[in-house]
């Protein structure tokens, strides 16, 4: 847990309900943390609370505005902080992205994603340069 422990009324936020995200809920809830998840589902939404999320936002129906949702819940704690490590280490922090295929090549993508021969993301272009 590092040098500095999680403590109660730290938060955490989750976005989405795949499977790193729900264990990363998971994880935050037996730490202490108070959980903001988010999911374009509130089926979804009401799995993660009953696994301890304590606030809930749907992307969906809060398309243009989830991240004030949680800015308000969290009454601001935690992005200036986390902003400010991602900009003192942007090569350390950067998302590692394994491949990248054409909108096209769809297909062979998931088959790459499938195969679990990846480390990091795989990316389907979807947008011309």
């Amino acid at each position: 847990m590092g040098p500095t422990p999680v403590k109660a009324g730290d938060y955490f936020l989750i976005l989405g309900t795949g499977g790193v995200s729900i264990f990363g809920l998971k994880f935050a809830v037996a730490s202490g943390g108070t959980v903001v998840a988010t999911s374009s589902s509130d089926e979804k939404l009401k799995v993660a609370t009953n696994l301890g999320a304590k606030h809930v936002i749907n992307y969906k129906t809060t398309p243009n505005h989830w991240d004030e949702e949680v800015l308000r819940i969290t009454k601001g704690k935690g992005f200036q902080d986390m902003m400010r490590l991602l900009a003192a280490n942007p090569d350390k922090t950067r998302p590692v992205v394994n491949k990248v295929f054409k909108f096209e090549e769809a297909k062979e993508a998931y088959s790459h994603l499938a195969s679990q021969a990846h480390i990091g993301k795989v990316v389907i272009k979807v947008a011309k340069d």
